[in-house]
């Protein structure tokens, strides 16, 4: 049992980052599949960033885009292994606007570090410390209050930090969506997760693989849960807009499709 906890701490993290969907990434701009108007300029300001506390650790933080109304919607997005960028930012702007009275919060899972090329993007990822990130995700679920209806979204890395977030939101979770993320394979882990998840995969990823995702809905399916998979033909990372992988059709598709699942679950 030690050693598989230990498996735990050390491989399973590393597998849950490797994979970002981005590495030929020419910058860092444009990097998640923003839908903004492009005459339309974003304004942080419309945001914040908030801290909030983690026991026995340092503060973490996040950048928060509350909903017009007060409302106990939440959706906590997470970025890929760039950080929590400018662009992660726009990306929660534009879930904002299109969803409406919900609360948006991009965690940070660097504590304040963003990447400014794929070197160190990738070392970064490579320092990231899964009984962090966890102890993160456990914060802002805390942040987000007793009757918080949370929905977690993350891209590629992100991804399987969304899919853990269901995990340990247990009751409050109330919609799980995965762009092509590592998916999780303890039965028991997955036993924890309340909500149905929407996992969005591609056919030619080499990393998240055909064969690795039908091992997902195996293991979902002996844990006796919902998933809602996705497929679309090509390359992972194909919502990434500054990716050679990028495909503006199945990333709009995605979207779409994303928005009317989100929005069921909170209204």
């Amino acid at each position: 049992m030690r050693l598989k906890h230990l498996l735990t701490a050390c491989i399973l993290p590393f597998a849950l980052t490797m994979y970002a969907g981005d590495e030929n990434t020419l910058g860092t701009d444009n990097l998640y599949p923003s839908v903004v108007p492009s005459s339309e300029k974003f304004d942080e300001s419309v945001g914040e960033m908030v801290n909030f506390s983690i026991p026995e650790e340092h503060p973490a933080q996040a950048y928060l885009i509350r909903s017009e109304t007060p409302s106990d919607n939440w959706l906590f997005i997470y970025h890929d292994r760039w950080g929590l960028s400018s662009e992660v930012k726009e990306e929660a702007y534009t879930l904002w606007k299109d969803l409406k009275n919900v609360n948006i919060l991009a965690i940070d899972l660097y504590d304040g570090k963003v990447a400014k090329s794929s070197g160190q993007a990738m070392r970064f990822l490579m320092s990231s410390e899964y009984n962090r990130n966890i102890s993160i995700i456990k914060g802002a679920i805390r942040y987000a209050g007793n009757e918080a209806k949370i929905g977690s979204l993350g891209w590629s890395v992100g991804g399987a930090w969304s899919l853990q977030t269901a995990i340990y939101a247990g009751e409050k979770e109330v919609a799980c969506v995965v762009y092509y993320g590592m998916p999780e394979y303890d039965v028991n882990k997955l036993k924890l997760i309340q909500s149905d998840v929407l996992a969005i995969f591609a056919d030619m990823d080499t990393w998240v693989t055909p064969g690795l995702v039908s091992k997902f809905q195996t293991q979902m399916d002996e844990a006796g849960k919902d998933l809602r998979e996705i497929e679309y033909k090509g390359r992972g990372g194909f919502a990434n807009k500054s990716s050679d992988k990028y495909n503006y059709e199945n990333a709009e598709n995605a979207y779409t499709q994303v928005l009317a699942y989100l929005n069921s679950k909170y209204n």
